[in-house]
């Protein structure tokens, strides 16, 4: 379909002296210098968000000197090459960063306006390049440090190198679209998609065209083509969908990245044979095919020569799949790895090879050379990164074939169908249903002749590509394991060429001259009036707050304004039809419809702005996903000028975790005293003048900081709004019935309110400043700086003072001398190993709790016993011997063993042995002595005695040894006796309690009579830690047997020794993930020795120190 439009208002000068300047180059202009402003205008302004950050930095190493490495994580190496040179040109900052991207954007447009002409025709090129303009999601990604927008250009110019070389079939379009497709494969793997797309449109267009074509000699044989080619495509179709279900069985580790397991040997062994079988048909219908039509009927076939090209240059690409297929792992970077890909790789070759002998040798390796030399140059770094070429041709579909089963975002099927492109490209989605429409109404009105506007030598298929284009990505994206909202931009760009085909060919249809007359052009202020009318009846009726509801004046003022737009519909209706040319019918058609698609580009431009400048960093917008908010850029604006006051410059100290990373990883880029302390502060961060750290860490960072610093929150990340999880027709019905709720949806749709939406729901939480689902972090700022700068709020009025750490002093530089365990579930590892305890005998007792079990060692650390299995009370029958994370374990005089079964809120009793003896307790709010809430430690005395913290309940309950109840204590205050989260309990040589008495932050010890049952308090001190209340902070204490206490700090990655008195003796420890400090002291036990023994919860481990 070639465009051969006659002359047209396009043709008009518009300076009568020149023929030059004419109207549709006025509008080339104008939307040029749009698309210039609106790409480049702030585009540094919004924070780099996270996907972004995995981009710059990079660049930013490249762009100093430090090489580039191709990790498919982040896509093709291509942008990180365009970065580094956009640094080089204009130095490293958010503008330079975003240009290469916005430029892109802008050239995809141009491109489209200069190009398209001829497919298109021009007022549909014009069309395309104002819908490109204001899109919102191309606009948007074309201001966004990701691949989409260049992404953007190469999909438009290898529409056009397919669609030029159907038309002229010349070698410049096969050159065009092998450098297109190699710049689009060294930019992001979505180019196997865009391939995949390409190759079944030829396929099926060149299978119609050599199905209808004169040279069949027999019918039968036309016949048995066409079951032969069924046969094929069901194969090709089975093959396909036992792959996406084989890869689907892979399983996801912690980090979220999938890992090669549970394969099933059916299910390859079935793609194995279906997959071949699918070959063996596919080849005997080309024999088949040549044999009774010829090698020249084929070859005669422009998509053929598009087929053959497309497959031989993408052919090596593809060796991940029967590398992994064969049950290999392509990401095996080993050298057997390598060794067993390589050989696949030149069998792969080696068939690319014979298919381009085939086809054409010389063409062969033209096409070959620039495809490979393109991809070779970047994915190898100018080959300075040789081994880039295999993590491209290889590890690149390898990594994101075993990714799909993660299914990133966990996005419904319907996500872009019914979220994402109503919400935003709805223009588009209109004008894609007016092409079918249009086209659907010609195919009836002259099936057998071409269109009288386009001349055919070979029928150019531009509409029939773009439709299949367009509803292919709509399925492929969808039904894809990541459902982002960046790769909508690969479903909105086909959708916004179909729509200004159909759009331009509307207006095509129009008899413009008798509307243009003096008469009659009133008409185009009265369609829209009518329109506008008409659709404010439909939205006064479908309101909350309907016409004739009541007469309240609310009720009153809608009904007159329902009655107000009625007449004004009824007036511009009447105006209308007097003053329209017949057809009258047919032209006030024609009127609405251009009235309604001028709304929907007012209203999509409206949206595109909304979007990009005004709503840029907040999660109200849909089309961002863990979006970074204002606060990071505002933070570092503030970090600037504390820098530059405190120290001339930006050799100010800056502390921040990993999740802080994004974006500081960019923005503390020229910061030379920065500090990373990823997931584990050292007590040397109170250094830092500033503290950056996510919601995670507070506590961490407060054990550490004390009350030293001034803190700030913020949000960090926020996520949309995702209430449409779940949804199903009886719940779309039920939408669509409730009025209220209806009409604050709509405001959501169309100004991103949710205020009325909120208030229907009864939720608070969409609000920017509280915001959910979201990230928060803190900035915590030294008091003394806070003091000099008055702009954080901080008076003259108070002094500033620094709490010190106690603890500091007389730190002992202690290492284990004794390690037992290593992380995992096997018999003698551990899995957040808490309480312990060290028996008669030497022996010790741990507390395994996320491995469900208690394992009993030698003193040398041999492994004598363990027993438990995982049982939940709440969900099913938990026997004698099961376990719901024990927390802690004690082993009496006698040899019985008692277990604080926390999360089944008992106690169990157990022989030496581990034989189950007997249990009490159950869940409950001190109901009762039995009625307990996650009890975390257990003690035994002397006579028997078995003393529990009941934690939740915030008391210390006394049981005798076979359970039956003594007496309690406690309650939940802060006065001498009372507790708040009671946690670590020990007693002393004479008998007396000590209590961790976590929240109250302090250490308790009472005096107990056993006779009376008689319990008063004897001191308690207070503890310089334990500032924090999250699940892990919580500490054990021991009494050794020459009258010290030890206690844990477990966020603060230390031992800390006192004497009876609570007077401060020593410490030691600081995070590790080795044995020379901590990741979570817990559980705490002295032995006989005058050795203690810790639990390290994090790096699952006991440790032994012997102190000095």
């Amino acid at each position: 379909m070639v465009n051969t439009e006659k002359t047209t208002f396009l043709d008009i000068p518009l300076v009568k002296s020149s023929t030059y300047l004419t109207v549709e180059k006025l509008l080339i202009i104008l939307i040029i210098l749009l698309a210039i402003f609106s790409r480049f205008y702030q585009v540094d302004h919004r924070v780099m968000s996270h996907d972004e950050v995995n981009h710059v930095v990079p660049a930013y190493d490249l762009y100093q000197g430090l090489g580039y490495r191709h990790d498919p994580v982040t896509h093709g190496p291509l942008q990180f090459h365009l970065l580094a040179a956009s640094y080089f040109i204009m130095g490293d900052n958010d503008f330079s960063a975003r240009f290469p991207a916005a430029l892109f954007s802008v050239a995809a447009i141009v491109f489209v306006l200069f190009a398209f002409p001829r497919y298109l025709g021009r007022k549909g090129a014009l069309m395309a390049g104002l819908f490109f303009l204001i899109s919102p999601y191309l606009l948007y990604y074309g201001r966004y440090t990701r691949n989409e927008a260049f992404i953007e250009l190469f999909a438009v110019m290898m529409l056009y190198a397919v669609l030029r070389y159907m038309d002229k079939r010349d070698n410049a379009s096969l050159i065009l679209l092998t450098i297109t497709s190699a710049l689009h494969f060294a930019t992001k793997e979505t180019a196997y998609i865009y391939t995949a797309q390409m190759m079944i449109f030829l396929a099926v267009y060149l299978f119609l065209r050599l199905l209808k074509t004169p040279a069949w000699k027999s019918k039968i044989h036309q016949r048995n083509f066409l079951l032969f080619s069924i046969l094929a495509i069901v194969l090709f179709v089975a093959t396909f969908t036992i792959a996406v279900i084989d890869a689907s069985h892979a399983e996801v580790n912690e980090t979220g990245t999938a890992i090669e397991v549970n394969r099933h040997r059916q299910l390859v062994t079935a793609m194995i044979v279906v997959g071949a079988a699918f070959i063996a048909s596919a080849i005997a219908d080309l024999i088949y095919l040549v044999k009774h039509i010829g090698w020249d009927t084929i070859r005669n076939e422009s998509s053929f020569d598009l087929l053959i090209l497309l497959g031989i240059t993408v052919l090596p690409l593809l060796v991940a799949f029967p590398v992994r297929v064969i049950g290999w792992d392509p990401l095996d970077y080993t050298t057997a790895g390598i060794i067993r890909t390589g050989g696949m790789l030149i069998i792969v070759l080696a068939l690319t090879a014979v298919l381009g002998f085939w086809w054409d040798r010389k063409k062969w390796a033209i096409h070959m050379g620039v495809f490979y030399g393109i991809f070779t140059i970047f994915y190898t770094t100018f080959f300075t990164n040789i081994r880039g070429f295999l993590t491209g041709i290889v590890g690149s579909l390898g990594y994101w074939l075993v990714q799909q089963s993660v299914e990133r975002g966990t996005q419904p099927l319907y996500y872009y169908a019914l979220v994402q492109m109503p919400i935003y490209e709805y223009l588009s989605i209109a004008g894609l249903i007016l092409a079918v429409v249009l086209a659907w109404r010609s195919w009836q009105g002259q099936p057998d002749q071409p269109d009288k506007n386009h001349e055919e030598k070979e029928s150019v298929p531009t509409l029939a590509l773009l439709l299949f284009w367009s509803l292919m990505s709509l399925v492929a994206y969808s039904i894809a394991g990541e459902r982002m909202p960046w790769l909508t931009v690969h479903i909105a760009l086909p959708f916004s060429l179909t729509a200004a085909w159909g759009f331009a060919k509307f207006l095509e249809r129009i008899d413009w001259l008798p509307l243009l007359k003096k008469k009659t052009i009133f008409v185009f202020l009265l369609a829209p009036v009518f329109l506008l009318s008409v659709l404010g009846m439909i939205g006064l009726l479908l309101s909350a707050n309907p016409p004739f509801a009541g007469k309240e004046l609310l009720q009153l003022q809608t009904t007159y304004r329902f009655l107000l737009v009625v007449l004004t519909a009824l007036g511009a209706g009447y105006g209308l039809f007097k003053l329209l040319p017949v057809p009258v019918w047919k032209v006030f058609g024609q009127l609405t419809t251009l009235s309604f698609f001028v709304l929907l580009i007012v209203l999509t431009a409206r949206t595109a702005f909304m979007a990009a400048y005004v709503n840029a960093d907040y999660a109200s917008e849909f089309l961002v996903y863990a979006h970074a908010s204002p606060a990071p850029k505002e933070i570092l604006d503030q970090i600037e000028t504390i820098s530059y006051r405190t120290t001339g410059g930006k050799n100010m100290e800056v502390a921040y975790d990993n999740d802080s990373l994004y974006p500081y990883w960019w923005y503390l880029r020229d910061y030379p005293n920065k500090r990373y302390f990823a997931e584990a502060p050292t007590r040397d961060i109170s250094n830092a003048t500033v503290i950056l750290a996510s919601s995670s860490k507070y506590g961490k960072i407060d054990a550490i900081v004390r009350d030293n610093y001034t803190t700030f929150d913020y949000i960090r990340l926020w996520w949309p709004m995702q209430d449409y999880y779940g949804l199903t027709l009886k719940r779309i019905g039920e939408i669509l019935l409730d009025a209220p709720l209806r009409s604050a949806i709509f405001e959501i749709w169309l100004n991103r309110d949710y205020s009325a939406y909120s208030q229907v729901k009864g939720i608070s939480h969409l609000t920017p400043e509280n915001w959910s689902p979201s990230d928060q972090f803190r900035m915590y700022i030294r008091k003394d700086i806070v003091a000099q700068l008055w702009q954080y709020g901080a008076s003259p009025s108070f002094e500033v003072g620094f709490d010190e750490d106690l603890y500091m002093t007389n730190v002992l530089p202690l290492l284990a001398d004794q390690v037992i365990g290593s992380p995992g579930s096997s018999p003698g590892q551990l899995n957040a190993p808490r309480g312990i305890d060290v028996a008669p005998d030497g022996s010790i007792f741990v507390a395994d709790s996320r491995n469900h079990r208690i394992q009993h060692f030698a003193p040398d650390g041999t492994l004598w016993n363990d027993w438990g299995t995982f049982a939940d009370t709440e969900t099913s029958e938990a026997p004698g011997g099961t376990f719901n994370e024990p927390w802690d374990v004690a082993v009496s005089q006698d040899g019985f063993v008692y277990v604080a079964d926390t999360w089944n809120h008992r106690i169990q009793k157990f022989d030496y042995d581990g034989n189950f003896i007997t249990v009490w307790g159950e869940f409950g709010v001190a109901e009762t002595p039995y009625r307990l809430w996650g009890p975390r430690s257990v003690e035994v005395d002397i006579d028997g005695n078995v003393f529990i913290t009941d934690t939740g309940n915030k008391r210390i309950i006394m049981y005798t040894a076979d359970g039956d109840y003594l007496t309690d204590f406690g309650g939940a205050g802060f006065a001498p006796g009372e507790f708040d989260e009671p946690v670590g309990i020990a007693l002393d040589p004479q008998g007396n309690l000590f209590i961790a008495d976590t929240w109250n932050r302090r250490i308790q010890s009472v005096f107990v009579d056993r006779m009376n049952l008689f319990v008063s308090p004897i001191t308690w001190w207070d503890m310089y830690g334990w500032y924090s209340q999250t699940l892990d902070n919580k500490p054990y204490i021991t009494v050794s047997g020459d009258g010290y206490v030890y206690v844990t700090d477990p966020e603060g990655y230390r031992v800390i020794q006192f004497d009876l008195a609570g007077n401060y003796i020593s410490a030691w420890g600081d995070y590790s993930a080795g044995y020379d400090g901590f990741g979570l002291p817990s559980g705490i036990a002295a032995d006989n020795q005058g050795g203690v023994w810790v639990s390290d919860a994090a790096n699952n481990v006991l440790l032994h120190f012997t102190l000095p």
